[in-house]
């Protein structure tokens, strides 16, 4: 009952699973069926801000750690990339890749955001073109396909040197 109100505590603190885990010794199963007892949602990490204060009494704790106060309020965050959605839409209707128009933005238009940013806002934009195949008919015998590559490493029999042989195989549709 008294680990229950102290792990209850840590999770009011804002302390996450798996570090009151690892401090007090319990499985992190048992810390999710506390929380989802008392009625306590997940949190969801956007800032944190760390200070001192006193810890709760429980076992394995010292009486002053550091804890981060966390907010659990979720708001979207606005892309670096989001003020240059149409030039990348233009660039990738363009067919370029995201690395291309990242390189422009940073030359030609100032962008101090990450790759990664214009990385995520071109895989939204761009748009799922389907790949176009045209089969081509002809009369049989009238064309032929060569297949060319390399085989697995054998054994040449003069010198005893293994080697990759060139295989060449032709067919024709008859």
């Amino acid at each position: 009952m008294t680990d229950e109100k102290g792990i209850l505590s840590l999770l009011r603190r804002g302390w996450s699973e798996r570090r009151i885990a690892r401090e007090t010794g319990h499985h992190r199963s048992a810390i999710r069926r506390v929380r989802r007892e008392a009625g306590l949602g997940p949190k969801r990490t956007t800032a944190t801000e760390v200070t001192t204060d006193p810890a709760p009494s429980a076992e394995g704790l010292t009486d002053r750690t550091v804890s981060a106060k966390v907010s659990t309020e979720s708001s979207p965050t606005r892309s670096t990339a989001e003020p240059h959605r149409s030039f990348i839409a233009a660039e990738l209707d363009k067919r370029r890749n995201a690395t291309a128009i990242y390189q422009d933005l940073v030359e030609h238009h100032g962008y101090t955001g990450s790759y990664q940013a214009v990385k995520r806002l071109a895989r939204k934009l761009r748009k799922d073109t389907p790949k176009v195949s045209c089969r081509y008919e002809t009369a049989p015998g009238q064309e032929m396909q060569v297949d060319y590559g390399d085989g697995a490493l054998t054994r040449d029999p003069r010198t005893g040197k293994y080697r990759r042989p060139h295989l060449l195989e032709t067919g024709s549709s008859f």
